[in-house]
């Protein structure tokens, strides 16, 4: 999903709601997002980020 698509889904969203993420795809813990998006390099066939820098541009946004 790309960060546009995302952001279009907050438009009719009250603001002053908390924001919770699931911890996994089965919903079996959840807990308030607590961190802020941040820029990161993404290795998805590692499934690892990195931090940004020359070496590694960034090309997703870590949401917590």
């Amino acid at each position: 999903m790309k960060l546009k698509d995302y952001l279009k889904k907050f438009e009719d969203f009250d603001p002053e709601l908390d924001v919770v993420y699931s911890a996994d795809d089965e919903g079996n813990y959840y807990n308030k997002v607590v961190f802020d998006p941040n820029l990161v390099h993404f290795i998805e066939e590692d499934n690892e980020i990195e931090d940004v820098d020359d070496d590694y541009p960034a090309n997703a946004v870590c949401v917590n």
